[in-house]
């Protein structure tokens, strides 16, 4: 019932699910209730879209004859997220099999209904076909949910009868699979398209929708005869929130739906979102691209002309624009350095000034140069690449980064005389990406809160030159997994247009067992899976695939399959499965030969099992091995092949026993997630040539029921705080108007609950219970959870009775797959006692 705090809910709505069909019934016995009313059904979901006063409690809900689920009605944020740069659409397509899947087989997406849920899309834009609904009009399907002014709770619902895109988003998500060039070239521009727009127009640069208005949308897509979804959207959560549950049911008949594993890389592991979490949902990560274009700026010196690329706008998003003849300048130091750290008395009214990237922070850079004149910043970097600028608030000039090789010409320039340089959305560049076919930073990483494997493939989203809205300028670089996402829902249309009679599940399995698995370069072992998934996607090898792997990845430790022993006598834990491998060929038979990669390892915590947000800071994670340098194999996992080599007729299904020894060299105490990948070698016969298939998995290196939910004490959590959120010490407490419990969660939690205790640690009373809880994101604001006390909360739940031997308050969080009936399956921290009065105190 529970949100952490980076998410937010709609007050007093909830997502009610029925535990039959008679949806109309129960609905009517809701809307009998007291102060609840239902807004709307969601016939396909057995569910309904309840509101119901502040006094009404979703407990007093989910009690209600006839209900199986309550969830709260999640807000979900969305704002255009710009890049770097971006990738020329042709060799984009080469590095992910796409254009070789054109050329070869012909594949555009023809037949095939291709729909996103976003922002809605400027259809008049010439690249995506400039039409709606008409006779030979890509875009046949879609509605508007919300209209140009909904703001929210207390807005209305005024939609029109075109999915406009006024935030840019869902036009960007939407070249990237439907463009028809000659600037963007979508995966499959030969699909019939739908568009639902669930979000507005945005309010300070962002906008956001609602589980409610996402499930009608979900909903409507389904209705129209979608074949793919598109879903670039989430919020850190679990597989059983309420949009993710109904686009699983989806997927069960016969949708493929691809989502965006979220772009929290920074937080490390666990912090996937949902609805990609969920079950079935093909997720997405994001790799960066190849040969990247992108805005750039004409610089015309007396040593020559050079159009230079640029970063991203800088963080106060103001575009760097400007006219032809515009003078720029370099900041001239005192001491004849260019970094503009110090403010001088030159004047540099109606100039663009040049700044070296410097120890001083570009906050400080923008400061002085805007009070000294200057019109707008351009800033050399000092590292290869680009990178974005930040600004401080009060900073209104445009800022971008260029590259250190430019930054000579630019110097050079610059020095033998006057300078000038223009900007506009026409003036563009193609460079080479120092990073190209790496994981994106910010791409999410996995696990799911139950150890699923998330991502399950990997597709480029970082620097995606694509259309927005006409009157945003028509191109745009942006990044996220947002764009990933579309390419994969992309990739699948070509996959299902190829072999129109496999399921939305077989679809899934051939899309990620034929990916490339990456290569991680900091140690020469592969990528983590739950870093990539099973790869970068290989469409060409996808729609040539004649076979079909199943299980098409594992999650160890997990419910959905079976667990690892416990230890043996020599402290080693083993895991078996079984892989059904099919030759789809009607006519050859195939050799094929199982193999097996290590991947790296990971893990939140360092050598002493501290967990720690300045440690993260550094390294983001610890990664096993640290390098090049040879490792004890009993530090990475290693796996026993009784059957490696089999010869499969067509037709035919083998099996395949695999033995997975978890990397026992490495202490269970530091808390590592390890992975790897099966390989299929396949050579038919009278052929020269093998196919390369992949089955990745991964695992949790010990007990995941056993292990720490909050973080350690070290850390000075938990702890209370006063309404400023300052810390209270606990004897404090019975003088105090106001008291936050805060602490950190290490691990997700299915449920926990807070109690008052008396001095024998007797329960009194239960204050307050969360299900589902995501890990705290440790660079989020705030970075811990809190549970807010007062004294009229503790004299309600006690009935009035003062214990003058005083208090304890109990924090109890059920650990990974434990029993709630079971108190030794609970984590559990008790506060110093404490004592009320009697009179108006909190704690």
């Amino acid at each position: 019932m529970y949100s952490p705090p980076h998410v937010e809910t709609v007050s007093g709505s909830y997502i009610v699910e029925f535990e039959d069909e008679n949806i109309h019934t129960h609905s009517d016995n809701l809307n009998a209730m007291s102060s609840v009313s239902v807004h709307k059904k969601i016939t396909g979901f057995n569910s309904a879209i309840v509101a119901a006063a502040n006094h009404i409690t979703p407990e007093h809900i989910a009690d209600y004859p006839g209900v199986k689920r309550v969830w709260p009605n999640r807000k979900y944020f969305q704002s255009f997220q710009k890049s770097k740069r971006e990738i020329a659409a042709p060799y984009l397509h080469q590095m992910t099999g796409v254009a070789q899947a054109m050329q070869e087989f012909g594949l555009d997406g023809a037949g095939v209904n291709v729909c996103i849920i976003d922002s809605g899309v400027d259809y008049n834009h010439p690249e995506l076909g400039g039409c709606w609904k008409t006779e030979g009009c890509p875009w046949q399907l879609g509605y508007d949910f919300l209209g140009d002014e909904y703001r929210g709770e207390g807005t209305p619902l005024k939609p029109s009868d075109f999915p406009m895109d006024c935030l840019g988003h869902g036009t960007h998500v939407a070249g990237i699979i439907a463009g028809r060039g000659p600037q963007v070239h979508g995966v499959a521009p030969g699909a019939t398209f739908g568009m639902y727009r669930v979000y507005s127009c945005p309010v300070n640069g962002s906008s956001y929708t609602d589980s409610s208005i996402l499930l009608q949308a979900a909903e409507a897509a389904y209705n129209d005869g979608c074949n793919v979804i598109n879903v670039s959207l989430g919020l850190t959560g679990w597989s059983e929130d309420a949009f993710g549950v109904y686009l699983s049911t989806l997927v069960d008949k016969g949708v493929n739906v691809a989502a965006a594993v979220g772009n929290d890389g920074v937080n490390g592991l666990q912090v996937a979102s949902a609805p990609a979490v969920s079950h079935n949902l093909i997720s997405v990560g994001s790799v960066e691209n190849w040969s990247n274009t992108g805005n750039a700026t004409t610089i015309s010196t007396p040593a020559g002309e050079r159009t230079i690329g640029i970063s991203e706008r800088g963080r106060n998003d103001v575009e760097f624009i400007f006219p032809s003849n515009t003078p720029v300048v370099l900041f001239e130091d005192d001491d004849g350095g260019y970094t503009g750290c110090n403010p001088t008395g030159a004047d540099y009214t109606g100039s663009v000034v040049v700044v070296n990237r410097s120890d001083c922070p570009s906050e400080t850079q923008g400061d002085i140069v805007q009070s000294q004149g200057g019109i707008g910043m351009i800033v050399i970097n000092n590292v290869p690449g680009f990178t974005v600028m930040g600004l401080n608030e009060g900073t209104t000039i445009p800022a971008v980064t260029v590259r250190n090789e430019d930054g000579e010409f630019i110097i050079n320039g610059i020095e033998q005389g006057d300078s000038t340089l223009v900007a506009n959305f026409n003036t563009s560049a193609t460079i080479d990406s120092p990073t190209a076919g790496l994981m994106s930073n910010f791409s999410s990483y996995g696990p799911s809160p139950e150890l699923d494997l998330v991502p399950l493939i990997s597709a480029p989203g970082a620097n995606m030159w694509s259309t927005v809205p006409l009157n945003q300028g028509s191109y745009r670089s942006s990044s996220g997994t947002s764009l990933s996402s579309p390419y994969i829902a992309g990739c699948v249309a070509l996959i299902r247009q190829r072999f129109p009679k496999m399921s939305a599940q077989q679809i899934s399995h051939i899309l990620i067992t034929s990916a490339t698995p990456l290569v991680d370069l900091k140690n020469n072992f592969k990528v983590n899976p739950y870093r990539s998934g099973s790869g970068l996607v290989n469409v060409y090898n996808a729609v040539r695939s004649r076979v079909f792997i199943d299980p098409p990845y594992i999650g160890i430790n997990q419910t959905r399959w079976s667990q690892p022993s416990n230890l043996d006598d020599q402290g080693v834990r083993t895991i078996s499965y079984s892989l059904n491998f099919t030759n789809t060929d009607a006519e050859k038979s195939a050799s094929v030969m199982l193999t097996h990669q290590p991947a790296t390892s990971y893990t939140l915590y360092d050598k002493q099992g501290n967990y720690d947000a300045t440690f993260l800071e550094a390294e983001i994670m610890r990664a096993w091995p640290p390098g090049n340098s040879s490792v004890d194999q009993s530090t990475v996992p290693q796996v026993y092949m009784p059957n490696a080599i089999q010869y499969i007729r067509p037709g035919q299904t083998v099996n395949f026993m695999v033995g997975i020894i978890l990397p026992f060299g490495l202490p269970e105490s530091e808390h590592w997630f390890y992975g790897g990948f099966l390989n299929f070698t396949t050579l038919f016969d009278n052929e020269t040539t093998s196919n390369y298939y992949v089955v990745p998995y991964g695992g949790y290196n010990g007990n995941y029921s056993a292990t720490n939910m909050l973080a350690p004490l070290s850390t000075g959590f938990p702890r209370f705080l006063d309404d400023e959120d300052n810390v209270i010490e606990d004897k404090e407490l019975g003088s105090s108007k106001m008291a936050k419990l805060a602490f950190i969660l290490n691990t997700p939690t299915p449920y926990l609950y807070t109690a008052l205790v008396d001095s024998d640690d007797n329960i009194l009373t239960i204050i307050e219970e969360r299900e589902r809880v995501s890990r705290n994101l440790l660079f989020s604001t705030p970075n811990y959870t809190t549970i807010t006390f007062n004294s009229g909360t503790i004299h309600e739940k006690t009935n009035g009775t003062i214990y003058s031997d005083g208090y304890r308050l109990l924090l109890a969080i059920l650990r990974p797959f434990g029993d709630r009936e079971n108190g030794d399956d609970f984590e559990v921290w008790k506060s110093e006692l404490f004592v009320l009065d009697d009179e108006d105190q909190a704690i």
